[in-house]
């Protein structure tokens, strides 16, 4: 984050018409106490990026020389182009390793459309939970074109900042706005620049060329004439906009309340009337920083001068972007991403180590109920024949129900064990229902389609399936969502169902007694399925 060591307050904004320095002091108010302006011909910069970077050098070189500014340290102010905003959140118990966690998510997780970029974040906002982040990044050498052509020429950069930000701090300072829901509308020559604001702080940038004749050079005293067509293509694009905010940022919770319109007098007052007659329904302001007065003291150039002056104060701020380049980001870099690695694997294999022990008790537990549950079966299904046998005739005799209960016994601990064993690496056990009468359906989590067929191939080896049906296979949604991985996990949930040797076979002698048998053991086993089948 932005710090200072020096006293002076000067602020330098680069603008596609012209370069202005302030520097301010304080009385009672803020008040210019230097003021210089070097415009620029047209096509030095072009669409807030700079075109032809020697003529810029050398009309600098001329100016700072020119004016006295050579050696002065000033605070930058840059075109807002190709910058971009994110937003993030972090743990609230990590908010002092800030700075590290922004870092790696910039440098690793953030899909950037530019390479080597330079950053900074502020901090909008804590819950318990969390804290929440505004991370602003730029092309690394965009932000250099700018610093190293006015440190060639002889000045010092301090620090960097965007113009948004720079105007709006000169605005909140002069009007006390809160800019809670404001869009923020910076006219400048052939150049409209839209800013969104939420709580205070920018959320969104827009930056359009407008159709106006073009003039070899701009001057302070020169006000460029909007044309009716213009007036129709700015409105029609703020309107956009809105509906940008309110429906696309977010999902027609919270609208624009108000737009802030800058720039010079004549375009002011007639980019006001379209907006008043369009958007009735809006607060409609002008701010021209010298019919009124509140942090600065009344000067007529005041507001040409408004982001250099803004951009001045940017010490007075609690919390500033600085985007001036920091050599040391970038051969720390490597090392950030190996430790990013190392947290990544260790995290990992954490847990893994805690599913692995978490799936092991889980399943011993699972062995134990089943088989307290076939026993009690068992033993309340002999009891029951025994007591229909004794009631009279068409009872069955004592051997007959053994002999039905010892064909329908099986050894479930084993069958059980040598479902879990055959699981592919990574695989678990997520359901599993069990009818003896008829098949035992069960539902695992592999990691691929391909383990999961791997599996089924093992299933029907085993020796107590007459066979195995895989009933669907697919990506398991809810298992990737609750997974505490920091890297994405992808599950799929296969349901197979198998089909026990001799579960049909029955002899005569013995019918009426599995029969028995078999509905009580369905209902049972319906019973244990509805009730929580095994986990």
């Amino acid at each position: 984050m932005l710090q200072f060591k020096s006293s002076s307050y000067a602020g330098l904004s680069i603008e596609q018409t012209g370069i202005r320095y302030v520097s301010l002091k304080k009385k009672k108010q803020w008040e210019m106490e230097q003021k210089r302006f070097l415009p620029l011909p047209s096509g030095i910069i072009v669409e807030n990026q700079i075109e032809d970077e020697e003529a810029l050098g050398q009309l600098l070189r001329d100016w700072i020389s020119r004016e006295g500014l050579k050696g002065k340290a000033v605070a930058l102010s840059i075109p807002p182009s190709r910058i971009l905003i994110r937003t993030m959140s972090i743990p609230l118990s990590s908010l002092k390793q800030a700075n590290q966690l922004v870092q790696l998510e910039v440098e690793t997780g953030m899909h950037l459309p530019f390479e080597d970029p330079v950053y900074d974040y502020l901090v909008t906002g804590t819950d318990e939970l969390e804290a929440h982040l505004l991370v602003f990044a730029a092309p690394s050498q965009l932000v250099k074109s700018y610093v190293n052509v006015l440190e060639a020429a002889g000045m010092r950069v301090s620090s960097v900042e965007i113009s948004t930000t720079s105007l709006a701090r000169a605005v909140m300072l002069e009007q006390e706005l809160a800019f809670t829901q404001t869009m923020l509308l910076q006219i400048n020559g052939r150049v409209l620049d839209i800013y969104m604001y939420r709580a205070g702080y920018p959320v969104f940038m827009r930056t359009i060329t407008l159709a106006l004749p073009e003039n070899l050079y701009y001057s302070e005293e020169q006000e460029e004439e909007l044309t009716s067509d213009s007036i129709s293509d700015i409105l029609a694009e703020v309107s956009r906009m809105l509906n940008f905010y309110q429906y696309s940022l977010h999902d027609g919770s919270v609208r624009i309340e108000e737009i802030i319109v800058t720039g010079s007098a004549r375009e002011r007052s007639m980019l006001e009337a379209g907006l008043v007659e369009s958007l009735a329904d809006l607060r409609i302001l002008t701010i021209d920083f010298y019919s009124v007065s509140g942090a600065f003291e009344q000067d007529a150039e005041l507001n040409d001068y408004r982001m250099a002056a803004g951009t001045a104060l940017s010490r007075e701020g609690k919390q500033v972007i600085n985007l001036l380049p920091r050599p040391e980001r970038k051969t720390q870099r490597t090392s950030y991403v190996l430790i990013g690695a190392a947290v990544v694997w260790i995290l990992l294999m954490a847990l893994s180590l805690y599913g692995w022990f978490s799936y092991k008790s889980e399943i011993a537990a699972q062995e134990q109920q089943i088989q307290q549950l076939t026993d009690a079966n068992a033993s309340v299904q002999l009891e029951l024949n025994q007591l229909n046998g004794s009631g009279g005739s068409g009872g069955t005799s004592a051997q007959a129900i053994m002999n039905a209960v010892i064909q329908y016994k099986m050894d479930v601990v084993n069958v059980l064990g040598q479902i879990r064993s055959a699981l592919p690496a990574g695989g678990a056990m997520r359901n599993i229902a069990f009818d003896r009468s008829s098949n035992i359906q069960l539902t695992v989590n592999v990691r691929t389609l391909a383990d999961a067929s791997a599996y089924l191939v093992k299933l029907r080896s085993m020796p107590f399936a007459a066979s195995v049906d895989i009933n669907n296979a697919s990506r398991d949604a809810s298992a990737g969502a609750n997974s505490t991985s920091v890297v994405p996990v992808q599950v799929y949930s296969a349901i197979y169902t198998i089909h026990l040797q001799g579960t049909a076979a029955t002899d005569s002698s013995g019918s009426g007694a599995a029969s028995d048998l078999q509905n009580t053991t369905n209902n049972a086993a319906g019973k244990e399925d509805a009730n929580g089948t095994a986990n």
